[in-house]
């Protein structure tokens, strides 16, 4: 029974993120936007979907404190995540915090020492 409700949960969790990426891809970013916070509700544990949200408030709504929150909240659920760490560098660096937008990319050259996006935003940083 259990198993059968994992499945199910899966499952939901795939279409929503299928969902979140067509509206994406078809530029319907407030529709994206409120599909991935209804998708959070359901599952608030999602380390992806609150990166998604923050690279939405980013990128397509100039909302660098909103994605900050988001990124932040990510890395709370998945520290390891080097993409989510390069994210929080670029917010922090859009809201003028170098000193922490150089630490978070430094974060994420550790987790991912190839990650050229974590090299090219230490530099706007120092």
């Amino acid at each position: 029974m259990a198993d059968e409700k994992n499945s199910n949960d899966q499952s939901t969790l795939s279409e929503s993120f299928n969902h979140i990426s067509t509206l994406i891809q078809q530029k319907h970013y407030e529709e994206a936007l409120a599909a991935c916070k209804q998708a959070l509700q359901q599952d608030p544990a999602n380390a992806q979907l609150y990166r998604i949200k923050g690279s939405l408030l980013a990128r397509r709504f100039d909302n660098p404190v909103g994605a900050l929150e988001a990124f932040e909240q990510a890395l709370l659920l998945n520290s390891d995540d080097a993409s989510t760490w390069v994210a929080k560098s670029q917010a922090l660096w859009q809201l003028k915090l170098h000193p922490e937008a150089l630490a978070a990319s430094e974060q994420a050259i550790l987790h991912d020492p190839q990650n050229a996006r974590a090299y090219y935003y230490k530099g706007p940083a120092c």
